[in-house]
């Protein structure tokens, strides 16, 4: 909020500051670009104000479920970018816990922004199942340029993920297969389980 909606009502106050001088000065094609770029500030604030809204999943979710919320997302996310998100939903294991629905939700949103900042991906695909040993499954695979998983990359959250999932004692993994080449198969997969009864995850 502070560092991007902040700055854009910042931004906005000077330029409304400045069509008021010009206003006093009657030079009208100072005051008409100075609106233009006042209306465009404008618009990129609704623009961020929406997304974050979006972004407020976790509050969504004791409204409609995880499922509903999970595609409500991937549906503005394709269509404010250029990546096709799918979701499908294998059998999702009935009253998940809502701490659970929350974390996959968080989980989802990280693994689309590391996507969208450095896959090049056309098309990502979100699975829901149930998993083994009274277990839940998710699985979101990205046709992306993959990258090495030997070498840390801080910059995708990946070790945040893998605490979230650990705090629920649940099981984190990451596969990745770096472009290296015309017709090689390339891109990120993460899969997450959660206990969801009695059992444990292995």
């Amino acid at each position: 909020l502070h560092d991007e909606i902040g700055n854009h009502l910042v931004v906005l106050k000077l330029y409304l500051g400045m069509i008021a001088r010009e206003l006093a000065k009657a030079r009208p094609a100072q005051v008409r670009e100075k609106l233009e770029e006042a209306t465009g500030l404008v618009n990129q604030a609704i623009q961020s104000v929406r997304r974050l809204i979006l972004d407020l999943g976790p509050v969504a979710l004791e409204g409609v479920g995880l499922l509903p919320a999970v595609k409500l997302y991937a549906r503005q996310c394709s269509a404010r970018t250029a990546v096709n998100v799918h979701v499908k939903d294998q059998g999702l294991p009935p009253g998940l816990p809502a701490g659970h629905e929350a974390a996959l939700y968080r989980l989802m949103q990280g693994a689309l922004s590391n996507v969208l900042e450095h896959a090049r991906a056309r098309n990502v695909r979100v699975t829901f199942g149930s998993g083994a040993e009274s277990t839940m499954a998710m699985t979101i695979e990205d046709d992306g340029v993959g990258f090495d998983t030997a070498v840390p990359r801080q910059a995708f959250g990946l070790a945040a993920m893998r605490d979230r999932v650990a705090s629920l004692g649940g099981r984190f993994r990451v596969e990745s297969r770096p472009a290296a080449g015309r017709g090689r198969s390339h891109g990120t997969r993460i899969d997450v389980e959660l206990p969801t009864g009695k059992g444990r995850s292995r």
